[in-house]
């Protein structure tokens, strides 16, 4: 199950650090363990994640802010920071302009999410769920990565 949101959570967060898919999820593996560490998910939140749905509870809000502050999409005041976002993904994604115009159309679309009330306030957490589903509403509208509506690994 484990690799299933990883794998998941890969497909949000590529335009970050998509090198490569394995690469990506080497990455994203040791910073979701880290994370689960301080917020554990259950498997049926994990289940949610696979099929591309965020689930509603703080733990899976917070793992999924953790590994965002990991992946420099938000700063440690809980709040999404396009501009680091951008940087990461010109680096990553160096050499291939269309990747990188993808991904900052998504980032200027999804940066609403900073004007977005919230409840938990530099936590990150509920601004995390935000974003998250902006990037998985808006991802294919920029052309980045059109994602299946559950991810199976073979």
């Amino acid at each position: 199950m484990l690799l299933y949101f990883l794998f998941s959570m890969c497909l949000t967060v590529q335009i970050v650090h998509s090198k490569t898919d394995e690469e990506m999820l080497t990455w994203l593996f040791r910073q979701a363990l880290e994370c689960n560490k301080d917020y554990p998910i259950t498997q049926e939140e994990m289940q949610m994640l696979q099929k591309q749905k965020m689930p509603n509870s703080k733990n899976a809000r917070c793992l999924i802010g953790c590994v965002f502050k990991r992946a420099k999409y938000m700063d440690d005041k809980g709040m999404f920071d396009e501009e680091s976002a951008i940087a990461q993904a010109k680096k990553n994604h160096e050499g291939d302009a269309t990747k990188i115009e993808n991904s900052k159309k998504l980032m200027e679309i999804c940066r609403k999410v900073n004007s977005e009330p919230v409840e938990d306030g530099e936590a990150g957490c509920d601004r995390a769920q935000l974003l998250f589903k902006c990037f998985q509403r808006k991802r294919t509208s920029v052309g980045i990565l059109d994602a299946p509506n559950e991810i199976k690994i073979v």
